[in-house]
Protein backbone atom coordinates (compact mmCIF):
# COMPACT_ATOMS: atom_id res chain seq x y z
CA UNK A 1 0.00 0.00 0.00
CA UNK A 2 1.36 3.38 -1.03
CA UNK A 3 1.60 6.02 1.68
CA UNK A 4 0.24 9.44 0.74
CA UNK A 5 1.78 12.70 1.83
CA UNK A 6 -0.79 15.10 3.19
CA UNK A 7 -1.33 18.50 1.59
CA UNK A 8 -0.12 20.18 4.79
CA UNK A 9 3.22 18.34 4.57
CA UNK A 10 3.58 19.19 0.88
CA UNK A 11 3.08 22.87 1.66
CA UNK A 12 5.57 22.71 4.54
CA UNK A 13 8.14 21.01 2.29
CA UNK A 14 7.63 23.69 -0.36
CA UNK A 15 8.07 26.50 2.20
CA UNK A 16 11.17 24.81 3.63
CA UNK A 17 12.67 24.46 0.14
CA UNK A 18 12.01 28.16 -0.64
CA UNK A 19 13.59 29.27 2.65
CA UNK A 20 16.60 27.02 1.99
CA UNK A 21 16.97 28.44 -1.52
CA UNK A 22 16.77 32.02 -0.18
CA UNK A 23 19.37 31.24 2.51
CA UNK A 24 21.72 29.72 -0.08
CA UNK A 25 21.47 32.87 -2.22
CA UNK A 26 22.20 35.10 0.78
CA UNK A 27 25.24 33.03 1.72
CA UNK A 28 26.52 33.09 -1.88
CA UNK A 29 26.35 36.91 -2.10
CA UNK A 30 27.85 37.30 1.40
CA UNK A 31 30.81 35.04 0.57
CA UNK A 32 31.52 36.94 -2.65
CA UNK A 33 31.59 40.21 -0.71
CA UNK A 34 33.73 38.63 2.06
CA UNK A 35 36.39 37.61 -0.48
CA UNK A 36 36.45 41.12 -1.94
CA UNK A 37 36.83 42.67 1.55
CA UNK A 38 39.80 40.40 2.27
CA UNK A 39 41.43 41.31 -1.07
CA UNK A 40 40.79 45.05 -0.53
CA UNK A 41 42.53 44.97 2.86
CA UNK A 42 45.73 43.23 1.78
CA UNK A 43 48.98 45.12 2.15
CA UNK A 44 49.88 46.64 -0.25
CA UNK A 45 46.48 47.26 -1.82
CA UNK A 46 45.89 44.79 -4.61
CA UNK A 47 44.50 45.52 -8.02
CA UNK A 48 40.77 44.83 -8.21
CA UNK A 49 40.53 41.04 -8.78
CA UNK A 50 36.95 41.19 -10.11
CA UNK A 51 36.40 44.30 -12.25
CA UNK A 52 33.31 42.67 -13.77
CA UNK A 53 31.68 42.51 -10.30
CA UNK A 54 32.89 45.72 -8.61
CA UNK A 55 34.29 49.04 -9.81
CA UNK A 56 37.78 50.11 -8.74
CA UNK A 57 36.29 52.97 -6.69
CA UNK A 58 33.95 50.66 -4.75
CA UNK A 59 36.77 48.12 -4.33
CA UNK A 60 38.91 50.80 -2.64
CA UNK A 61 35.97 51.70 -0.36
CA UNK A 62 35.94 48.12 0.95
CA UNK A 63 39.57 48.56 2.06
CA UNK A 64 39.18 50.08 5.51
CA UNK A 65 42.80 49.33 6.47
CA UNK A 66 44.13 51.39 3.57
CA UNK A 67 42.28 54.57 4.63
CA UNK A 68 44.53 55.34 7.61
CA UNK A 69 47.89 57.09 7.55
CA UNK A 70 49.57 54.76 10.06
CA UNK A 71 49.80 51.20 8.79
CA UNK A 72 50.81 48.27 10.97
CA UNK A 73 53.52 47.28 8.50
CA UNK A 74 54.96 50.79 8.11
CA UNK A 75 57.33 50.67 11.10
CA UNK A 76 58.63 48.01 13.45
CA UNK A 77 56.86 49.62 16.44
CA UNK A 78 53.47 49.83 14.75
CA UNK A 79 50.67 47.53 15.85
CA UNK A 80 47.30 46.87 14.27
CA UNK A 81 43.97 45.78 15.65
CA UNK A 82 41.24 44.79 13.22
CA UNK A 83 37.82 43.25 13.86
CA UNK A 84 35.00 42.72 11.35
CA UNK A 85 31.62 41.04 11.57
CA UNK A 86 30.55 38.54 8.93
CA UNK A 87 28.65 40.01 5.99
CA UNK A 88 24.87 39.72 6.36
CA UNK A 89 22.81 39.88 3.14
CA UNK A 90 19.13 40.30 2.35
CA UNK A 91 18.07 40.06 -1.27
CA UNK A 92 15.03 40.16 -3.50
CA UNK A 93 14.72 39.31 -7.22
CA UNK A 94 16.98 42.02 -8.70
CA UNK A 95 18.67 43.73 -5.75
CA UNK A 96 20.54 42.89 -2.58
CA UNK A 97 21.63 44.85 0.48
CA UNK A 98 24.52 43.65 2.62
CA UNK A 99 26.00 45.02 5.83
CA UNK A 100 29.09 44.42 7.90
CA UNK A 101 30.62 46.35 10.79
CA UNK A 102 34.33 46.88 11.32
CA UNK A 103 36.73 48.35 13.84
CA UNK A 104 40.33 49.13 12.96
CA UNK A 105 43.13 50.73 14.96
CA UNK A 106 46.81 51.28 14.19
CA UNK A 107 49.32 52.57 16.75
CA UNK A 108 52.87 53.75 16.26
CA UNK A 109 54.35 54.84 19.58
CA UNK A 110 52.22 57.76 20.78
CA UNK A 111 50.28 58.20 17.51
CA UNK A 112 47.19 56.23 16.73
CA UNK A 113 44.47 56.22 14.12
CA UNK A 114 41.41 54.14 13.54
CA UNK A 115 37.70 53.70 13.13
CA UNK A 116 35.46 51.93 15.59
CA UNK A 117 32.14 50.12 15.00
CA UNK A 118 31.62 51.52 11.50
CA UNK A 119 28.71 49.99 9.54
CA UNK A 120 29.28 49.51 5.81
CA UNK A 121 26.33 49.00 3.46
CA UNK A 122 26.94 47.23 0.15
CA UNK A 123 24.30 47.43 -2.58
CA UNK A 124 24.22 44.81 -5.33
CA UNK A 125 22.14 44.33 -8.46
CA UNK A 126 21.54 41.25 -10.58
CA UNK A 127 22.74 42.23 -14.08
CA UNK A 128 23.41 39.98 -17.06
CA UNK A 129 23.26 36.81 -14.97
CA UNK A 130 25.63 37.93 -12.19
CA UNK A 131 25.51 39.92 -8.95
CA UNK A 132 27.28 43.27 -9.46
CA UNK A 133 28.18 45.61 -6.59
CA UNK A 134 26.82 49.06 -7.43
CA UNK A 135 27.53 50.99 -4.23
CA UNK A 136 29.58 50.78 -1.04
CA UNK A 137 28.50 53.23 1.65
CA UNK A 138 30.36 53.62 4.93
CA UNK A 139 28.13 55.23 7.51
CA UNK A 140 30.05 57.93 9.41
Amino acid sequence: MKKRISMKKKILHCIFFCVLLYFAGSVYISLKIESLIVAANEVPLRINPSPEIISDENFRRLGYKNMHSIRGGDSPNAREFSLRTPVFTLYWPKNAKSIYIYSYEARDGEWSTGSWRIPVWVTSEFKDGAWVITDVYEHP
